[in-house]
């Protein structure tokens, strides 16, 4: 198994954990499924844990992929998402910039406790 959807008992956000490092190919092999989740259950929030999953793309890559690639399966911009990492990965800082820079609400945590907090913050 390369991830897991669930979907937090709070009902406020959708939890992607990832066992694998992490590539264009394994987001849009998980993107779709991530989607009919948020739409089925109406939930624009997600935490992506990838503290087992190292970004092991080039910086094109990951450019690319925020900009053009994600829009194959309709991940909404108007989303909050939280990438929660180890403390020692920075394999992730490039996409979480490239994909703010192209507007999506992303930030990156190495704690759990501040990311849920993060996503859990401002609900309507």
């Amino acid at each position: 198994m390369d991830f897991r959807i669930s979907i937090a008992e709070n009902r406020n956000y959708i939890i992607i954990k990832y066992y694998v490092p992490m590539t264009s190919e394994l987001a849009l092999k998980s993107g779709p499924e991530l989607i009919r989740h948020s739409t089925g259950n109406d939930i624009n929030r997600f935490l992506f844990d990838m503290r087992e999953s190292q970004n092991i793309q080039s910086a094109t890559d990951n450019y690319f992929f925020a900009n053009q690639k994600i829009q194959s399966f309709d991940f909404p911009k108007m989303s909050r998402s939280a990438f929660l990492t180890q403390p020692s990965d920075n394999s992730h800082d490039f996409i979480t910039t490239a994909f703010k820079n192209a507007g999506y609400a992303v930030a990156k945590f190495t704690s759990e406790e501040e990311a849920l907090k993060w996503l859990n913050d401002n609900l309507e």
